[in-house]
């Protein structure tokens, strides 16, 4: 299950590598386009200041996509992508005589990007190219020390108050690459598979984030 979404992307681009005629001519044009995802995100590491660092595991993930055909070869999909990743992070306390320990934990990695998407043909069956760019959430889910209330009505209990904590997390611009392919199934049915790679553009680290994505989606396409 590790690597299933990117095993199943390359197959489909093998696949339709082989075909002689990449299907009947598409009808894209004019239509928009919605549906989910499976997202997988491989393992990737970042490091800070004072020897510390953090490595992610790798995890598959959800999504949802809504984009519009311009044509038969311009595509423009909003694509919202949710993942939990585990990870180990080695922490170094601000007195320098305290010994650096290492913690064990999961991370929310959540995403919304903008992708540009060419497919090559004007087929049923083509391989695509796209590029996107939007913004990375990522939430360490550890307390950064400040607890608050929160109060509302509940349609069971009434009026209630509960304390919540935020948490260190951040919000970065990030962007990737990707190479796909798309099979128009039926009338209204597409299924889309591809790899790329995503940077995310954070501060206070030494390089800049990068992992490979693996994504397999069913959306349709509807005026």
């Amino acid at each position: 299950m590790r690597t299933a979404i990117v095993s199943i992307s390359m197959l489909m681009l093998s696949g339709a590598a082989s075909a002689v005629d990449f299907g009947q001519p598409s009808k894209r044009t004019g239509k928009w386009e919605a549906g989910a995802l499976l997202n997988y995100v491989d393992n990737w590491d970042v490091s800070g200041a004072n020897a510390t660092k953090i490595d992610v595991d790798d995890d598959i993930g959800w999504g949802l996509a809504v984009g519009y055909n311009f044509n038969e070869h311009f595509n423009i999909t909003a694509e919202f992508t949710f993942n939990e990743q585990s990870y180990d992070a080695t922490v170094v306390p601000q007195d320098p005589a305290g010994p650096a320990f290492d913690i064990h934990h999961k991370l929310d990695n959540d995403a919304v990007n903008f992708n540009f998407t060419y497919n090559v043909l004007a087929r049923s069956i083509t391989p695509f190219f796209s590029g996107g760019v939007g913004w990375t959430y990522l939430d360490s889910n550890i307390s950064n020390g400040d607890i608050n209330a929160a109060c509302w009505w509940d349609p069971f209990w009434g009026y209630v108050c509960a304390p919540y904590y935020s948490t260190y997390s951040d919000t970065s611009l990030s962007y990737g690459l990707d190479a796909g392919v798309r099979w128009d199934v039926g009338r209204n049915t597409v299924i889309k598979a591809s790899v790329g790679r995503k940077w995310i553009d954070m501060d206070g680290v030494h390089d800049t984030p990068d992992m490979l994505n693996g994504k397999l989606g069913v959306v349709w396409m509807f005026e």
